[in-house]
């Protein structure tokens, strides 16, 4: 398959742009996504909310927090329930003499995580073109 490199023939000239078709062009590439992200999260949201509301209706006190947590594995996967249990694990490691927490120890580990996702995306992905 070959492409073209050009949009226009040679002696077509396109005619320059003016402010309206540049303000809609605006709007197109770089405000809606932008909404429209806006707008899922949002919905995201309100059915986060709505359902809690619902398991604090429906559960009974004593089995509430594992209907929570079966709610946040249902709707979010397995990484969110590894990671809700790996920043626990994090939480309680590095809990300090009195209730406090030794927060540079905890946020060293997604720091770490980060860098090694990094180094993995270096090594492990390449462009042979």
């Amino acid at each position: 398959v070959r492409i073209r490199r050009r949009a226009f023939p040679r002696n077509v000239e396109v005619p320059p742009h003016n402010v309206e078709e540049q303000r809609i062009a605006f709007e197109t590439v770089y405000a809606v996504p932008r909404i429209v992200g806006i707008c899922r999260v949002l919905e995201r949201v309100k059915a986060s909310i709505g359902c809690v509301v619902a398991v604090e209706a429906l559960a009974p006190p004593q089995r509430r927090a594992s209907a929570q947590s079966l709610l946040v594995f249902v709707n979010s996967g397995l990484g969110a329930l590894a990671g809700h249990w790996l920043t626990g694990t994090a939480y309680d490691r590095y809990e300090l003499v009195g209730g406090a927490h030794d927060w540079g120890g905890i946020f060293l580990i997604p720091t770490i995580g980060c860098f090694l996702a990094c180094v993995l995306l270096v090594f492990l992905v390449r462009d042979d073109r």
